[in-house]
């Protein structure tokens, strides 16, 4: 693709987007790099060498969380029929065991970045005819998220969570 390409599908300006690939001293938003990354069709490692070059984190949650260890996983399989999962405070699904991937929809065949369970509420219907108590559920939700957000305002995985919640309740409503 050609500059002028990259730049109108990035929603940016031809000069700015030259100014980056110069590597001048520029301000630039994880809301910018993530339109170049799927811009430019970055695949894991290529979007994430990109957030590093720009010093800034990547909003994305990975496919594999550092955090979710070998035994952690372990863990989980040997709960065996009884489903379970670890979650963060942001109720992205970090890991889960074979039941729970099958208890509310089969979550091998939800991309990793839809893995979160507010999302998930509002854009997958089978996932959402699963929950008995759908909107006290999402009330529940959304106070808890709230609460936890306050401690994370700064951070750009928060706000594009939020900025993509927003967007899911509005076209639901």
């Amino acid at each position: 693709m050609r500059r002028e390409e990259i730049a109108q599908l990035a929603s940016v300006g031809v000069t700015w987007y030259t100014w980056l690939e110069q590597a001048r001293d520029i301000q630039v938003s994880v809301q910018v790099l993530d339109a170049l990354a799927r811009t430019l069709l970055l695949d894991r490692s290529e979007r994430s060498h990109l957030f590093q070059l720009a010093g800034a984190v990547d909003p994305i949650p990975a496919a594999v969380c550092p955090v979710v260890t070998p035994a952690l996983q372990s863990m989980l399989d040997q709960l065996g029929p009884i489903p379970a999962c670890l979650q963060n405070s942001r109720y992205d699904i970090l890991a889960y065991n074979r039941t729970y991937g099958m208890l509310l929809c089969d979550m091998d065949a939800v991309p990793p970045e839809d893995r979160n369970c507010m999302i998930l509420s509002y854009t997958h219907e089978e996932w959402r005819s699963s929950i008995v108590h759908l909107e006290k559920t999402h009330r529940l939700m959304a106070a808890r998220f709230r609460a936890a957000m306050a401690g994370h305002l700064a951070d750009p995985t928060w706000k594009m969570l939020l900025k993509r919640l927003r967007a899911e309740v509005l076209r639901v409503l």
